[in-house]
């Protein structure tokens, strides 16, 4: 922890109790190659130069050397606590002594490899020959080890997202040759790459010397802390009252309109919902082959040569070419991949928005200031994610066939849509057809923002419906987030962290983070080992219940309590945390808190006797559970489509009895 690590050469991004795997591991190293390796294979009269035989000598007592060297660092590294670190003030000095001994190896290898083919070996064995090549084999694997121990310690490090943001973008050189290197890879707007730079550098700028273990203890204790923790939810108090929502708002169409959501993925994420769905994919290529060519080129942009992402469409959707209306797979900053098709099933019209699965996807993500929702009455102010706001406003444009100011370009998608579906239903058909925006992750903020703009139009007032599948957390003021619950219902997964993360709540995740340091009295081994333990036995399927009881080691008070030389030195490390605190607090208070868009479905998952269950929530969205990163191993898996289909499956499916899907609750 605090300070980092500060040898005689530098100051290292590692901590002084950090080195307690690394030494063990060089300590068993050790103990192996004295005694599996080198073995006692000179004899006298082998060979006439006594070289070998001094280097041999030479090498056993580094190898011996080296062995105290690493006990003494392994066992400095465990002594103190994360925040007090005055038991571990020798270990730089520790550090320098093994790099010399490391260096001064490397040397009498090279001297020993080079003394190895001036040697006449005529009147040895070929065993003592091939017991000699076979250490000086080993020993230049080691010496590589060595090598690495020795960049690492004594080069200046370089600070990856440091050269990035600073070194790349700040350096001297000219706007014009920086946008240039940025084209050549595939990125065309230079000036939202700073914005996003900007931003990365406000969360992970460094302000005290924290080190990557002392994030991840504070993480686990993070987790832990949830985990004892009530479900938040199930406190909170909702004033979504059944009755208010609308009939549409239900778990059957929320599963309905997910296959269209995950059709957007095309065939990547097809191919991905079954041992067979490959075969089914290319069965279906084949079959309507003929079909897609009869398609104009307009209609389907930037699909791969044979079709396969529209043909994933049809396969996620159930749909015939002649329900797709529009495809569109063209990627890039603030362009993302959708398309418009026929829903004869549940007569709508729906337009389906791709999800971040590109480099350019997640430079919009990452543009995540707010940017303001212009209005035609200016009756609502309200304000939004700019980068997503930027793909809506340009697919808005799209649909209505508008620029910028308003005026009217050309025939607008959704024009053509109703045109096709006059083809196939009949001229009334489309006052009788719903529209559906629906799409999952980036796409379903696109979908809820565009639901916004398209709802002043009067002509879709009516008729429009938006299903965001886990949208982002940070979407929408509460203004906006009020203004589309009237027509949007945002699906929402157990710890998703998609659907929690903002700037706001990435800061307060970084608060929690240095609030635990702060006070965090506890051997770093003991935090990390006690986890890993929890790790590698829950992979063994045993029923295992870690209860890591901290007070222990506290039971006879702080670890400084009677070292005035490590009072004064904690005082000073929780003075400087506090110091990043206050600073992480002011930074925070720039920035307002966004919200999931419109009525939001919280489908909590829990365990039953054999299999996955799920409940149903109406939530608030100012819900505790909504704003707050909870750290699982569901954070992730949580997010994919697959996993929100399963759950709405299990949720959809009436004979399996209640054990498998509970009745919807309202929290009011």
């Amino acid at each position: 922890m605090m300070p980092c690590l500060v040898s005689p050469i530098r100051k290292h991004k590692i901590g002084s109790d950090d080195l307690v795997v690394p030494a063990a591991a060089e300590m068993a190293a050790y103990i192996w190659f004295f005694c599996f390796v080198k073995n006692p294979f000179v004899k006298d009269g082998c060979f006439n130069s006594t070289l070998l035989q001094n280097y041999d000598l030479c090498g056993s007592i580094l190898i011996g050397i080296g062995l105290i060297l690493s006990i003494l660092i392994f066992h400095t590294s465990l002594k103190g606590t994360v925040i007090n670190t005055i038991p571990r003030q020798h270990m730089g000095k520790l550090v320098f002594a093994k790099l010399i001994v490391d260096i001064i190896t490397v040397g009498l290898v090279s001297l020993s490899t080079c003394s190895f083919f001036f040697v006449d070996f005529s009147s040895c064995s070929e065993v003592v020959y091939f017991t000699l090549f076979r250490q000086l084999v080993v020993s230049w694997l080691v010496v590589f080890v060595i090598l690495v121990n020795i960049w690492h310690w004594a080069v200046p490090s370089l600070k990856f997202l440091d050269w990035i943001c600073c070194g790349f973008l700040g350096s001297n050189l000219s706007a014009e040759i920086k946008e240039r290197l940025w084209k050549l890879f595939g990125f065309d707007n230079y000036s939202v790459l700073n914005g996003v730079v900007d931003l990365l550098m406000k969360f992970f700028k460094e302000q005290v010397d924290i080190v990557p273990t002392d994030i991840l203890v504070a993480l686990i204790l993070i987790k832990e802390q949830q985990t004892l923790k009530q479900q938040p939810f199930m406190l909170s108090s909702c004033s979504t009252a059944s009755s208010k929502r609308p009939t549409w708002m239900n778990v059957t169409l929320a599963r309905h309109y997910l296959q269209f959501a995950m059709g957007s993925f095309g065939w990547m994420l097809y191919v991905l919902t079954g041992p067979f769905a490959f075969l089914k994919l290319m069965a279906s290529l084949l079959k309507s082959s003929s079909s897609l060519k009869k398609k104009k080129k307009d209609d389907i942009i930037d699909d791969s040569f044979l079709m396969l992402n529209t043909v994933g469409i049809q396969l996620h959707a159930g749909l015939s070419i002649e329900e797709i209306v529009y495809v569109s797979f063209y990627n890039r900053e603030f362009e993302v991949p959708f398309f418009i098709a026929i829903d004869r099933l549940q007569k709508s019209i729906v337009v389906a928005i791709r999800g971040s699965l590109s480099v350019h996807d997640l430079v919009t993500d990452l543009t995540a200031l707010e940017g303001e929702i212009l209005l035609f009455d200016n009756s609502v102010t309200m304000t939004a994610h700019s980068g997503i706001l930027h793909v809506a406003q340009n697919l808005y444009h799209k649909l209505l066939g508008i620029d910028k100011t308003g005026s009217v370009v050309g025939k607008g998608l959704l024009e053509k849509a109703e045109k096709q579906l006059s083809t196939l239903e009949g001229p009334r058909a489309s006052t009788e057809y719903n529209l559906v925006i629906t799409g999952h992750s980036l796409g379903a903020g696109v979908a809820a923002i565009l639901g916004i703009l398209l709802y002043q139009h009067e002509e879709y007032q009516e008729k429009l419906r938006c299903f965001a599948f886990s949208p982002p957390g940070g979407l929408l003021s509460l203004m906006g987030a009020i203004h589309c619950e009237p027509f949007t219902v945002s699906v929402v997964l157990g710890d998703d962290l998609v659907t929690k993360l903002s700037i706001c709540s990435i800061f307060d995740l970084k608060l929690k983070v240095l609030n635990i340091l702060k006070n965090c009295d506890v051997p770093k081994h003991a935090i990390i080992g006690s986890w890993l333990q929890e790790k590698l036995i829950g992979l063994f399927g045993w029923q295992f219940v870690c209860l890591r009881n901290h007070s222990n080691w506290m039971q006879s008070g702080p670890s400084w309590a009677r070292d005035e030389k490590a009072l004064q030195a904690v005082t000073s490390y929780q003075n400087h945390l506090q110091e990043a605190i206050n600073s992480t607090v002011d930074e925070k208070s720039k920035y307002n808190r966004l919200y999931l868009p419109g009525t939001i479905l919280y489908l909590h998952q829990f365990s039953g006797t054999r299999v996955k269950c799920y409940r149903t929530y109406w939530l608030c969205r100012d819900a505790e559970t909504l704003g707050e990163i909870i750290l699982s191993p569901n954070t992730i898996h949580h997010h994919r489509p697959l996993f929100l289909k399963r759950a709405l499956d299990v949720l959809c499916c009436d004979t399996k009895g209640p054990s498998r899907a509970e009745v919807a609750m309202t929290i009011s």
